[in-house]
C-alpha cells in the first residue's frame, strides 16, 4: 500500500492513504478539478501528468528525482555521469544562492532567468549531444537515466518561470 505525501501551498502536509499506485488515486487525493494556474510538482510518474493534462494545470518535474537516475548509472559510464551531475549541482548552486540572498517573487524569477536559465538550456544541448555521439545501447543506464530526463525536458523547465516552483 501506499500513503502520498501531498504538500499544500501552506507548507502543509498530508498523507492519503490507497491500496496502490494507479492513476485514480491522485484525482481521488488532489481533487477532480484545481484552480487556474496551479502548478502540481511531482516526479516523473506518468499519472501525475496524465492527472495535469485532464485538469489543466502545470506538472513540473523534480530535479532531484532526474539526479538520481544519472547518479546511479555512474559506474555504467562514469565520465560522463560526473559531467551530468556537475551540471545539476550548478542548478542547486544558484538555488543556495536565491536562499542566501533571501530572494522573492520576480528577484527570485529574474534571478533563475539570468543565472539557472543558461544553465538548463546547456545541459539539455548536452543531453541531445550524448545521445548523437555516445551511441550507447537504450539499455545502458546512463541513456535510461538522460532519457528520462529528457522526456521531462518542459516540466523541469517550470522552475525558471515560476518563482514560486521549487528546484525539486
Amino acid at each position: 500500500t501506499y500513503f502520498w505525501p501531498i504538500y499544500g501551498d501552506q507548507d502543509e502536509v498530508c498523507f492519503p492513504h490507497f491500496e496502490s499506485r494507479r492513476h485514480e488515486h491522485v484525482e481521488q487525493a488532489l481533487g477532480p478539478k484545481l484552480a487556474p494556474g496551479t502548478v502540481l510538482l511531482s516526479d516523473g510518474y506518468g499519472a501525475y501528468l496524465a492527472y495535469a493534462k485532464k485538469t489543466g494545470i502545470t506538472n513540473a518535474q523534480c530535479w532531484a528525482h532526474a539526479r538520481r537516475g544519472i547518479f546511479e548509472a555512474k559506474e555504467a559510464q562514469p565520465q560522463e555521469a560526473a559531467q551530468a551531475l556537475q551540471q545539476i549541482a550548478a542548478l542547486y548552486k544558484v538555488e543556495e544562492e536565491i536562499r542566501e540572498r533571501k530572494l522573492k517573487h520576480q528577484a527570485k524569477r529574474e534571478h533563475r532567468l539570468m543565472h539557472s536559465k543558461p544553465l538548463v538550456d546547456k545541459f539539455f544541448d548536452w543531453i541531445d549531444k550524448q545521445f548523437e555521439d555516445l551511441g550507447l545501447l537504450p539499455s545502458n543506464p546512463l541513456i535510461k537515466a538522460l532519457a528520462y530526463v529528457r522526456e521531462r525536458r518542459a516540466g523541469l523547465r517550470v522552475f525558471l518561470e515560476d518563482p514560486e516552483v521549487a528546484i525539486d
